[in-house]
């Protein structure tokens, strides 16, 4: 057979030396060895020789066709059709021994050159950097042996060259690691950790810090996290991941050919770490219920809330898809598709892996791999700002079979000659291919124009031999991103659970985001106004249901107002669409069904167009970059009776939110309309700011500059919103609230949850005695009379509300009496204003004299006691009678 790399003899002459004659007496491996001389390649002659070259042969096809054989050993220089071993018999003894001589000339050679590749891939890792990356020096077992096993099994399947650079690979990283993390536990330790034991670990950890950092002592944040169970729980985990996802590339325990015991994606041993967490939060959850703070018995499950979070955060993805697809088509723009993948040095296992371009670097992991995929993100939107271009659609990151990351673009722009210019800048920037006509050995990057007819941008065909099209693309690339993922998880099924769990958990491993919208106003949280909208929304509609009229709150912003109307009939079309599709079950053969989707696809439209004209009327697209058929339309909905066109769109509004670690952070709580206060031009001069600002009040000394006058106008609370006619609008937050919640919630447990509401019910009913433990008492001494309630005068207190509507209409504020409309404690539905009339009547009727409550009849000095009083008033003195 071949000879076994890294193994030499202890000397290099021929085994068959005559020297050593009895075998029992001679060193260790200088005797006779059929092994020995296996490794070499000498068999002697004839058909032993011929069976030894067919190994060899068939070895080189194996090591061709399988990347389970690292390496291919040199074939002799005498082969199998060679004339010299075809005719062994007639070869003399001197020509018999002068081939031998060649062939373990040959052997000696390539046992070299395997000792000289050895070495150089061993250069950087010597044994005392060995022992200064080892995390663990006591440990003596071997880095295959510390591993997990799942692991460990293919590294003991490679050559001792590959295993032993793999493994200095593997102690080299963790070293660079735990010396920047400075973590209590080896990596080797949390590796073989489950989720039960990783959080005893994280435990622990907290107890360790607790007791060596004490609260009264060490107050900071950063130790008030190491003190905190569940902070160390989510670190470790991190570390878990991270270590994970670079020791199954070192190892080669994932991608290339589906075969038994690699498998896609992620490796086996992942799975079932990321199901073990699945199965562990869900446990946690279990035990959690939402309660709302002002009703403790109002209360919903964790396990609910998630379901519904998940299901709604799919079906959003899903509509705004729809929306998106419909614009474009209304817009008549042309869509590009993009595909950016990394080099092969960031691939461990390719299906070409025989035939690969660059190899695998160890020193690059999973980590390494989204730093490069999202640096090359950023050359993609650099390429389309240098061509003054403003694209709108998204990307989705999706995992090869070998587990690493590529993205796939779908944008949309104007015009036909944009979206070329597009694909004539990505290729020359990123593309591996130089035509569209060759296949080469790896695509790599690419792009294409969706319905274009020339070959150097058409796309090409998908599986069916159809031509693909934006709809067709936005279903592929979305296959994984826009599905519902469950927590409770499933089998492989008709909808893929198994897919959907490798997909899952290879987000998990790399903490991957796996979408993102582009074109969008980011500066304004277009998600989280939409959110709270379709809140309103949903609210508005139980409230209807409920009350059973039709009195839908629409707010007085008119953008608010046009967008809520639209997200009205979006949802309505999308209700009668589920209708339908619930019918379609239902049908009697295949061409009924087919006309029930059909109507059901006609509703799917329809709610794509309200849900458009939604986004526009809410600001989710700057309006700078709207296509002017949406101008038209969004003026033709504003305008007002003053002729106003140009209505601001509503803007997010924020709160400060302090965590328990006491790290204050900025949350979205609702939106607010904005007000238009100025207007200047898009590079607005001394002059022009100095107006605006007298204009607001705010007292600027003559002599700065602009740039000083626009921060004091930034620092005052106003912002500036660049306008499709390039000026720029000053406004303030000072519209109307929507709030997302009209309520606070918390989370806790159950046993909490019960000790909330139990309270919450004595504070609202005080607890009353038995009565039937009740016992009436006569005392000596009277009882006090009540004390009569004083009443104010009504015409003094119409007097001073008089007076102070009399100074606000003095010092020029607006007329009637608001309660507070932009409180967000009062949400949408505050009360309107009112006349002044009718809050003196309403405040004249609630100042009348009241009816008092009638007194029990009782006894007069009678008192009403419970057993226990009665029992310590018997034996006091003062009572003649009970």
């Amino acid at each position: 057979m071949t000879a076994r790399l890294g193994t030499h003899p202890a000397r290099h002459h021929h085994p068959f030396n005559p020297a050593v004659k009895n075998v029992d007496e001679g060193p260790k491996t200088q005797g006779f060895s059929a092994t020995a001389l296996s490794r070499f390649g000498y068999l002697g002659h004839g058909a032993a020789r011929e069976i030894v070259l067919r190994n060899v042969a068939s070895a080189e096809r194996a090591s061709a066709k399988s990347a389970d054989r690292m390496v291919v050993t040199d074939v002799p220089p005498l082969s199998a059709g060679d004339e010299t071993f075809t005719n062994l018999a007639d070869l003399t003894l001197e020509e018999r021994r002068a081939a031998h001589a060649a062939t373990m000339a040959h052997v000696q050679a390539a046992f070299e050159k395997d000792r000289a590749k050895q070495a150089t891939e061993l250069a950087d890792i010597s044994e005392e950097e060995e022992a200064k990356w080892s995390s663990d020096r006591e440990d003596k077992r071997s880095v295959t042996d510390r591993l997990p096993k799942a692991f460990g099994d293919f590294l003991r399947k490679m050559p001792e060259w590959d295993r032993r650079r793999r493994e200095a690979a593997i102690l080299k990283k963790f070293g660079e690691w735990r010396q920047a993390d400075e973590m209590p536990f080896t990596y080797f330790d949390i590796l073989d950790m489950d989720a039960f034991e990783l959080a005893d670990a994280a435990g622990t950890a907290a107890w360790k810090h607790s007791n060596a950092y004490p609260a009264d002592d060490f107050s900071g944040s950063d130790h008030r996290k190491r003190r905190c169970e569940k902070w160390w729980r989510k670190r470790l985990g991190r570390l878990q991941k991270r270590a994970m996802g670079y020791v199954e590339a070192v190892t080669q325990a994932v991608g290339g050919p589906n075969v038994r015991g690699r498998p896609l994606n992620v490796s086996d041993y992942t799975l079932s770490r990321f199901r073990e967490h699945r199965d562990r939060t869900r446990e946690i959850m279990t035990a959690l219920v939402l309660i709302q703070k002002n009703d403790p018995s109002v209360q919903i499950p964790m396990l609910q809330v998630d379901a519904n979070a998940r299901s709604a955060k799919a079906a959003k993805m899903r509509l705004w898809i729809d929306m998106n697809l419909k614009r474009w088509g209304m817009l008549g723009w042309r869509v590009c598709w993009i595909t950016v993948t990394l080099p092969g040095k960031y691939v461990c296992h390719s299906t070409n892996e025989t035939t690969r371009a660059s190899k695998h670097d160890l020193n690059l992991g999973p980590d390494e791999a989204m730093q490069e995929i999202q640096d090359r993100h950023h050359r993609v939107m650099a390429l389309l700002r240098s061509r003054e271009l403003r694209p709108q659609g998204w990307w989705f990151a999706q995992p090869q079979q070998s587990g690493t990351v590529h993205r796939h673009y779908l944008i949309a722009v104007p015009t036909l000659e944009d979206a070329r210019a597009v694909c004539d800048g990505f290729r020359g920037e990123f593309s591996s291919l130089e035509d569209r006509d060759g296949e080469g050995e790896d695509r790599g990057c690419d792009a294409s124009v969706i319905g274009d007819d020339d070959n150097r941008y058409k796309t090409r065909k998908g599986k069916d031999g159809k031509e693909e099209t934006a709809a067709s693309i936005a279903k592929y690339t979305a296959r994984y991103g826009s599905r519902c993922e469950e927590l409770g998880g499933g089998e492989a099924d008709d909808d893929g659970g198994e897919d959907k769990d490798r997909f899952a958990a290879w987000k998990w491993l790399r903490g991957a985001r796996t979408h993102a919208w582009l074109g969008l106003d980011s500066s304004r949280a277009p998600g989280e106004i939409w959110d709270t909208l379709w809140a309103h929304l949903k609210r508005e509609e139980r409230r209807i249901e409920q009350s059973g009229k039709d009195d839908f709150h629409y707010p007085d912003d008119v953008r608010m107002m046009v967008a809520l109307r639209e997200l009205r009939e979006c949802s309505q079309c999308v209700g009668r669409a589920v209708e339908i599709r619930q019918e379609k079950a239902a049908a009697a053969d295949e061409l009924e069904a087919a006309e029930i989707e059909e109507l059901a696809q006609i509703e799917s439209a329809q709610a794509a167009q309200h849900a458009w004209h939604a986004a526009v009327a809410a600001g989710i697209w700057p309006d700078r970059d709207l296509a002017p058929e949406e101008l038209d339309w969004l003026r033709g909905e504003t305008m007002d009776e003053t002729g106003e066109v140009d209505a601001l769109p509503p803007y997010p509004l924020r709160e400060a939110r302090e965590s328990v670690y006491e790290e204050t952070r900025q949350e979205v709580v609702g939106v607010v309309g904005a007000v238009e206060r100025f207007r200047v031009s898009a590079k607005p001069k001394r002059i022009e700011l100095l107006e605006a600002a007298a204009a607001v009040g705010l007292d600027v000394w003559q002599g700065k500059t602009a740039g000083f006058i626009v921060k004091e106008l930034k620092q005052a609370g106003f912002r500036f919103s660049k306008r499709p006619d390039g000026s720029l609008a000053g406004f303030d937050l000072s519209g109307e609230i929507l709030l997302r919640h009209n309520e606070e919630w918390e989370i806790v447990d159950e046993e909490t949850a019960r000790a909330k509401v139990e309270e919450w019910e004595q504070c609202r009913e005080p607890a009353r005695p038995d009565p039937d433990t009740l016992t009436t008492v006569m005392r000596m001494e009277p009882i006090a009379p009540p004390k009569e309630r004083v009443w104010p005068d009504v015409a003094e207190v119409q007097r001073g509300l008089e007076e102070w509507y009399w100074e606000r209409e003095s010092a020029g504020l607006r007329e009637g009496v608001s309660f507070s409309p932009t409180d967000p404690r009062l949400g949408p539905a505050a009360r309107p204003l009112r006349d002044w009339d009718e809050i003196l009547h309403i405040l004249s009727d609630g100042l009348e004299d009241e009816p008092k409550p009638p007194r029990p009849e009782i006894e007069q000095n009678a008192k009403i006691v419970d057993a226990k009083t009665l029992r310590r008033m018997q034996q006091r003195k003062g009572f003649d009678r009970i």
